[in-house]
């Protein structure tokens, strides 16, 4: 159920090496040979391979999200052990960056109420491109079901069984995604001691009741 993406192992060393070359390239002759000392110019093709390293960083997309970028997959709300360990949510990475959701806020009520119960993110949460996350309520394995958490968040939100929604907020205050679950609505699974899972694709309604099964 993790996704993966194929990514080139040598892309960014390739990079590099053409970055040395056309810099080396495009120094004349003459001018390097009268005005660089010959052990400065033996370290010279070294120094520009190490220079993009130094500036090189991972881009992660931190603001501006847009709705539908981070979409959620599964939720547990109502398993056969004590809810406050085994409760989750999984994420999907819907484009073609990573996204870090620190700073994000998780809503677990109607986001119309006058307080609903949120957690602000305070911690790096980098989600890859088309990849998943899981956001868990206890993040130790032993006790959750031997899930690997990306994030624990607090006690106080708690998905009621049953029907209760299940909200994104980018740092902005964008809502990124909305799932209101209602077992007592046409359509929705009953999902006592399981998940409920999205079936859907990336584009599709995650807020259709015929979109998700336990």
């Amino acid at each position: 159920r993790e996704g993966t993406k194929g990514r080139n192992s040598n892309s960014v060393s390739d990079v590099i090496r053409r970055r040395s070359a056309c810099l080396m390239d495009s120094i004349p002759v003459h001018i390097f040979h009268k005005h660089v000392s010959s052990p400065m110019r033996a370290l010279i093709p070294f120094l520009l391979t190490l220079t993009p390293l130094v500036l090189w960083h991972p881009s992660y997309a931190q603001s501006g999200a847009s709705e539908g970028d981070v979409i959620i997959t599964e939720i547990l709300y109502s398993s056969n052990h004590t809810d406050t360990d085994r409760e989750y949510i999984w994420v999907y990475n819907t484009t073609s960056s990573p996204i870090d959701l620190e700073d994000w806020v998780i809503v677990d009520e109607d986001p119309s109420a006058g307080d609903p119960r949120r957690d602000d993110i305070t911690s790096s949460v980098v989600v890859g491109s088309e990849e998943f996350a899981v956001l868990c309520k206890d993040d130790d394995p032993s006790v959750n079901g031997g899930i690997d958490c990306a994030y624990d968040y607090p006690d106080r939100l708690s998905h009621t069984n049953t029907s209760d929604y299940v909200v994104l907020w980018a740092p902005d205050g964008t809502e990124i995604d909305r799932v209101h679950y209602d077992e007592n609505q046409q359509g929705w699974p009953n999902a006592v001691g399981a998940s409920i899972e999205y079936l859907g694709a990336a584009e599709d309604d995650n807020n259709l009741a015929s979109n998700w099964a336990e």
